[in-house]
């Protein structure tokens, strides 16, 4: 008799657990035949569904911030404010995962447009806003004449290269530039500095000198144009694109020294408002 015991008992579990499955089922039955509870405004198949939305208050659509830092701030509108999740991105950057918060801080801006986008969700019913919010906005950080390092902040590995920009921002008559740069040895070596392409606006011969020092960590780039009718330039641009290798785990800084200055057609020193340096983060 003991050899069926272990039958037996299995046999009762196995009643057990059929009954109680054939009670749930019926129960799942009953609650899906039940009419439609009214009022529920987060269930998009019911008729008072009030769909997800967003509304972002700082900063102000069409915004000109004058800092390269952002901080954005939003509210779920709808049927419940306690009840929302978002997702959101900034320009090509990929989107978020679904988050809770309702801010956002980005820093290291670049000069110009940018656009933001958020979408909500309810998070009980997982409902989530149709159509994005758009938030365009504009930085306009360095005031002319100024010069910056762009792109202001970017990531790397340690051993890959990469290449930065000088920009002139909003310069007006010049004529050459002379250029001196400042940087950690340890973190960032150059490999090469070659012109860009805002001088050659001018219909003058373009001169164009350059040295690096990575023992040092130092930079000087010498522009300018001579003869032609119009050896002057205005506006924005590139005046040259330095080549980095990273080397090291850190944040690297790029200086642009104050030192460096414009010309105008008579070698007279241009003022300089604005200086913006450039920053790698080394992983």
């Amino acid at each position: 008799m003991g050899l069926f015991l272990p039958y037996r008992i299995n046999s009762r579990c196995l009643l057990i657990a059929v009954s109680w499955l054939l009670l749930i089922s019926c129960n799942m039955r009953n609650i899906l035949n039940q009419p439609q509870i009214p009022g529920n405004p987060i269930d998009p198949t019911n008729s008072e569904y009030v769909p997800p939305r967003v509304d972002v208050f700082l900063p102000m659509v069409h915004d000109t911030l004058d800092t390269s830092y952002a901080r954005i701030e939003w509210k779920g509108v709808g049927a419940d404010s306690l009840d929302y999740q978002y997702s959101f991105h900034l320009d090509d950057r990929p989107w978020s995962e679904w988050l809770n918060q309702e801010s956002m801080e980005y820093d290291y801006l670049e000069e110009g447009p940018h656009s933001f986008e958020i979408k909500s969700k309810y998070t009980l019913s997982g409902a989530e806003q149709e159509t994005p919010y758009t938030l365009p906005f504009v930085v306009d950080d360095i005031q002319g004449p100024g010069i910056m390092v762009t792109p202001r902040y970017q990531t790397l590995s340690a051993g890959n290269e990469t290449e930065i920009k000088v920009w002139a921002e909003e310069v007006s008559s010049v004529m050459g530039a002379e250029i001196s740069l400042s940087y950690n040895p340890g973190q960032l070596e150059i490999l090469s500095i070659e012109p860009a392409s805002f001088f050659k606006g001018s219909d003058g011969q373009i001169i164009f000198f350059s040295e690096k020092d990575n023992v040092n960590g130092t930079a000087n780039i010498v522009v300018v144009t001579a003869a032609g009718t119009q050896p002057m330039v205005s506006g924005s641009g590139p005046i040259a694109g330095i080549n980095f290798r990273a080397l090291s785990n850190s944040i690297a800084k790029i200086r642009i020294n104050s030192s460096s200055r414009y010309m105008n057609v008579n070698d007279e020193s241009l003022p300089i408002i604005d200086i913006g340096n450039g920053f790698i983060e080394i992983d």
